[in-house]
């Protein structure tokens, strides 16, 4: 039976180490050629997160702490996405 392995990676290794970061990149990128999609950096997965969440009226408040972010600088990123956004009443 497996003992539970407590540590904050969320991609970790077997014996729950931190995966080697260009291990990491090497394998997402595999399954970026394999599944026919575009190459795009594993950070970008991130702003990808927020975006769909912003968009979805999610507040800035709530993407900041899923973000694990200590302060609010989303609006600008926002219009730069889509200059016609405008911010949700959840804000």
């Amino acid at each position: 039976m497996d003992a539970e392995i407590d540590n904050d990676w969320l991609f970790q290794t077997p014996v729950g180490t931190q995966i080697d970061p260009s291990n990491l990149r090497k394998i997402f990128n595999r399954l970026l050629v394999e599944a026919k999609l575009r190459r795009v950096r594993f950070h970008d997965l991130r702003h990808t997160f927020a975006s769909l969440l912003l968009r979805q009226g999610e507040s800035p408040v709530y993407v900041k702490e899923q973000m694990g972010h200590s302060s609010i600088n989303v609006r600008r990123y926002l219009w730069s996405l889509d200059p016609k956004w405008k911010p949700s009443s959840r804000e």
